[in-house]
């Protein structure tokens, strides 16, 4: 049995996992919903950070919000809490609700919420102050479905440059550093970066961005445009329906050659392929469509999979939400 083969019955068990699910469109699951907290004091909200409170919910309008940003600060820790220390949820109506708990830390430990744009934008920030190192919490925002998890040009912060947090990140909505993320329900723009953090996006969105240092990336819902990369992590993404040929093209990069990538892609599915891959580590059951518009582009130094799987009958997409 040649290396690849064997690599690939060792990877096929995550693309069944993936595959294997209950597509048909629904709500989202209520163990992604937050848990009531009936003594919780209530979060502030305004232009100052808050360090003395160890837990907190707010109950916010979100009559007009466009974009959701979440800044998990890179001096603090992760992986401790139960679940992932940022969750963002998708909801029918009009109201965000928001809960923050701290893990672990003292009163350098510190949260922010504040409205940008005429409550366009909702951002939560985090700092670690004094030199803290041991700062960990647990944001969890319940937001519109249509929210878009980014940020754009021309965004009102309270950094110097007029884009995003930091000089670097010119549109991720959530900046996860060590946190785990997870994003659940949303139908608009999701772009989440970590460093350590690994990334789950259970979603049916046609612009995704997700990069991790060393975190593994997980995207369920695509339907056009994405660009993952990670230096050492595994990839797994699954496209929910066929994509469009057009220009907004598919990028993977993984940097070294530690970690493999699943792509899944619906029965049917037509692309060209120009992803870089090493000699014997490629197994693709669709063949490169020349005359495409849209492709699969980047480079990977391991294992690259590249799976189809069967819509339901009667079903012209897998999408979720």
């Amino acid at each position: 049995m040649s290396r690849l083969l064997f690599r690939f019955f060792l990877v096929s068990s995550v693309a069944l996992s993936l595959v294997c699910l209950d597509w048909a469109k629904s709500a989202v699951d209520s163990r992604y919903r937050l848990a009531s907290v009936a003594e919780a004091t209530e979060c502030s909200v305004g232009s100052s950070f808050t360090y003395d409170q160890g837990s907190c919910t707010a109950a916010l309008s979100c009559s007009s919000l466009d974009r959701v940003t979440i800044k998990y600060d890179s001096n603090f820790v992760g992986k401790n809490a139960s679940g992932p220390n940022v969750t963002v949820t998708a909801i029918t109506g009009s109201t965000c609700n928001v809960s923050i708990s701290k893990i672990s830390g003292s009163s350098n430990c510190g949260y922010k919420i504040k409205w940008y744009n005429s409550n366009a934008r909702l951002k939560i920030d985090t700092q670690a102050k004094s030199g803290a190192s041991d700062c960990e919490m647990k944001i969890q925002l319940e937001a519109p479905s249509a929210a878009n998890v980014e940020t754009q040009s021309g965004d009102d912060d309270d950094d110097k440059d007029k884009d995003d947090d930091d000089d670097d990140d010119t549109d991720y909505g959530i900046t996860g550093n060590k946190a785990d993320v997870q994003v659940v329900g949303a139908k608009g723009k999701v772009k989440i970066k970590t460093t350590s953090g690994d990334i789950y996006a259970d979603i049916t969105s046609s612009e995704v961005k997700a990069t991790s240092d060393t975190g593994d990336i997980t995207v369920k819902g695509l339907t056009q445009k994405a660009t993952i990369k990670t230096d050492e992590g595994n990839v797994r993404v699954q496209y929910c329906k066929a994509p469009a040929d057009n220009n907004n093209d598919f990028y993977l990069k993984i940097k070294e050659n530690t970690g493999d990538a699943n792509l899944l892609f619906p029965e049917g599915s037509q692309f060209k392929m120009s992803i870089d891959t090493p000699d014997d580590s490629l197994r693709n059951d669709f063949s490169s469509c020349s005359s495409c518009d849209f492709k699969l582009d980047g480079k990977v130094k391991h294992y690259l999979f590249i799976s189809k799987f069967s819509l339901e009958t009667g079903k012209t997409d897998a999408c979720k939400y």
